[in-house]
Order: C-alpha cells, then sequence, then structure tokens
C-alpha cells in the first residue's frame, strides 16, 4: 500500500485536509523566519514559537522594534553576525550558520543558533530557523570546566599516569610525572 501523497498533482485531497503551511511551521520547536539580510536584519515573517522563544507578542515586537532582530541581539555578538552572514553567502555559499546571544524581554540571555539558506529567486532573502542552544552551550561549559578540574587533577598527582588504548595499548596522554620517569 503506497501512502506517499503528491500535494500538488493529487486532486483527490479535499483542501479542507491539507494544513496550512503556516500552521505546521508554527508546530516547529524553533523560530523560523524570514529574514531580509540587506537591511538591519528585518524579517518579513517569524512563527509563533520565535515570539515565545524571546518573550514578546507579535504586535509588541513590532511596535517596539519594527520587526528587527538586530535590537535584541547581545551588543558584542551583532557585528560579528553581520560579519558572519556576509562572509559566508559572499564565498558563494546560499546559506548560514551561526551561534549568538539573544536578549529576551525579561532580560535574560540565551544561546541560539541561526541557521538558513538564501532564496532561489531573491538573493537578500533568508530562510531561517532559529535554535535554543542555552542548555547545550551551559552543559558544553560543564564538561569543559569539569574537563579542566580534571586535567589539573591528572597532571598534579605524585606519579606517572598514563591513559592506554584498549586495542592496541598505545599511549593516549600521560601527566607530566610520567614523563618526569622516563
Amino acid at each position: 500500500m503506497n501512502n506517499q501523497v503528491d500535494l500538488v498533482s493529487n486532486n483527490d485531497i479535499k483542501e479542507t485536509n491539507i494544513p496550512n503551511f503556516k500552521e505546521i511551521i508554527n508546530y516547529l520547536k524553533c523560530g523560523a523566519l524570514i529574514i531580509n539580510s540587506s537591511s538591519s536584519l528585518s524579517f518579513e515573517y517569524a512563527n509563533e514559537y520565535f515570539y515565545d522563544l524571546i518573550g514578546y507578542t507579535k504586535d509588541e515586537y513590532e511596535k517596539l522594534f519594527n520587526n528587527s532582530i538586530s535590537p535584541r541581539i547581545y551588543e558584542d555578538d551583532i557585528q560579528r553576525l553581520r560579519a558572519a552572514i556576509s562572509r559566508q553567502l559572499s564565498m558563494g555559499g546560499n546559506s548560514i550558520k551561526y551561534e549568538f546571544r539573544i536578549i529576551k524581554k525579561d532580560g535574560s540571555i540565551d544561546w541560539v543558533m541561526l541557521q538558513g539558506r538564501t532564496s532561489t529567486t531573491d538573493y537578500q532573502k533568508l530562510y531561517a530557523s532559529l535554535v535554543d542552544i542555552t542548555e547545550l552551550k551551559d552543559l558544553y561549559n560543564t564538561v569543559a570546566e569539569k574537563n579542566l578540574e580534571l586535567d589539573t587533577l591528572y597532571n598534579n598527582m605524585v606519579g606517572g599516569i598514563i591513559k592506554l588504548s584498549s586495542m592496541d595499548f598505545r599511549v593516549i596522554s600521560a601527566n607530566d610525572g610520567f614523563f618526569k620517569m622516563i
């Protein structure tokens, strides 16, 4: 049984059974945006999750920021984001990917990843997603801190400590005490 449906040519499907594209986009757990990359990063469209992510209603955001992302990007990140978009697109590519901080309505700061592609008909238009990566960044920082603590402990232990490969017993790493012993 073939349950694939060609939404373009299948005339048997009633229009009411086909979900509205914007409705589908609103189910995504990421911000979906149509951005004008040549302006102050203003957007023509943002889904409901984008507004939930930053804590503003659509009307509030439009009135306060005229649909520009720039005022909500952390000050240290705005120039780097613009440069990254410009660099990535000027190298002949049609996609962007960049992590930056965004300021929410309550003043808290979240890390987000912007990924997108240029329109095939309008090079200045980006179709993009904005994903909250704050938890991922926090976990990464925690792991980095723990690794630093472990390395400090590892290098300050009396005597030699080595890590060996279980497959061929190659030395993967060794502390300073090991190298003093040999």
